[in-house]
């Protein structure tokens, strides 16, 4: 038809759509449960 689109937002498009990506799916992650917990070496 008669559109035309920025050949910059065409070439930006998959970096907002990686960051789109990663800022939702981030919100699902649960941080690991031994974060800032010593390590001591023979307990399990």
């Amino acid at each position: 038809m008669g559109y035309q689109v920025n050949s910059e937002l065409l070439q930006a498009l998959p970096f907002l759509v990686t960051i789109l990506g990663m800022a939702l799916f981030a919100h699902r992650v649960r941080p690991p449960a031994a974060l800032a917990r010593p390590f001591v070496r023979g307990l399990r």
